[in-house]
């Protein structure tokens, strides 16, 4: 009986020391989203509406002697989120996607200081799913994150790359 209420006290007392966590609760956003940065050449169209569907296209035919002109399209969505405590990942959430192998879903996070903490950018993806971005926190970060998503078209010549993409969710995670 001695040695059970001994290691009732150590366990206790080994949670007492380690305390409560520090990371953030997990917070999940859905449309409305802010409409962020978005551009291109003439060649192209790239719309990002508010409700989660953004869409982007390029075709230019011509080859290039060197290298291609202009720029290829691209359109993003962003959500600001104020920190509470670390933040270890953040997932976008998509359905209703159909994106070419030339088109990448691009979901950044970056602190207040505009320095990026979390970058990925697959291509090709379709119908549902969802894209997770493990975020480099350290003590140099500041808030509010912004986490900006969207699609980009990769520019080659000649080409025709498009893509479509609806957002549902983006959560940010401890």
């Amino acid at each position: 009986m001695r040695c059970l209420l001994v290691s009732g006290l150590v366990v206790f007392g080994l949670l007492a020391v380690q305390g409560p966590s520090t990371a953030a609760p997990a917070k999940t956003y859905t449309a409305p989203y802010a409409v962020g940065p978005s551009g291109g050449d003439s060649d192209g169209y790239a719309s990002a509406d508010p409700q989660g569907r953004v869409t982007v296209f390029r075709a230019y035919p011509m080859v290039g002697v060197i290298n291609c002109p202009g720029a290829g399209h691209y359109a993003t969505l962003k959500v600001v989120h104020k920190l509470t405590g670390p933040v270890h990942k953040v997932t976008a959430g998509y359905d209703m996607t159909l994106v070419d192998p030339y088109v990448h879903v691009s979901v950044g996070v970056r602190d207040a200081t505009g320095r990026w903490i979390g970058l990925t950018k697959p291509a090709g993806l379709t119908g549902s799913g969802n894209v997770v971005v493990p975020v480099r926190w350290d003590s140099t970060v500041r808030g509010p994150l912004q986490v900006i998503f969207g699609l980009e078209v990769a520019t080659a010549c000649p080409h025709v790359d498009g893509g479509t993409i609806n957002f549902t969710s983006v959560t940010v995670s401890g």
